[in-house]
């Protein structure tokens, strides 16, 4: 779980191979970009992007957007299923969003 400002939060790693540091450090590069391509086709500009999907020849990546600026990344192999992944994160942004009150 990432901060606002991309400092982590709390984490779970399976993996020494995920940066969340540097994850944290590109979100909002990310998700600007993403409003800015969305508006300019006026499909979603109004709106704030829940979640992201990043497939690499080696790895998934998916963030998900929680209240208040924060979010979850959750990193996969590139085996990896994004459907169960939103699925799982879905019930954990509850939880979660609860937990923060």
């Amino acid at each position: 779980m990432l901060a606002p400002d991309g400092e982590p939060v709390g984490s779970f790693n399976a993996s020494t191979e995920c940066d969340l540091e540097a994850i944290g450090a590109h979100k909002g590069i990310i998700f600007n970009m993403l409003k800015g391509a969305a508006s300019r086709t006026g499909t979603n500009g109004d709106r704030d992007i829940h979640s992201v999907s990043i497939t690499t020849e080696n790895a998934k990546l998916a963030m998900v957007a929680l209240k208040d600026g924060y979010y979850i990344v959750i990193a996969l192999k590139k085996e990896g299923s994004f459907g169960r992944v939103f699925f799982e994160a879905k019930k954990a942004v509850r939880e979660i969003e609860r937990e923060m009150g």
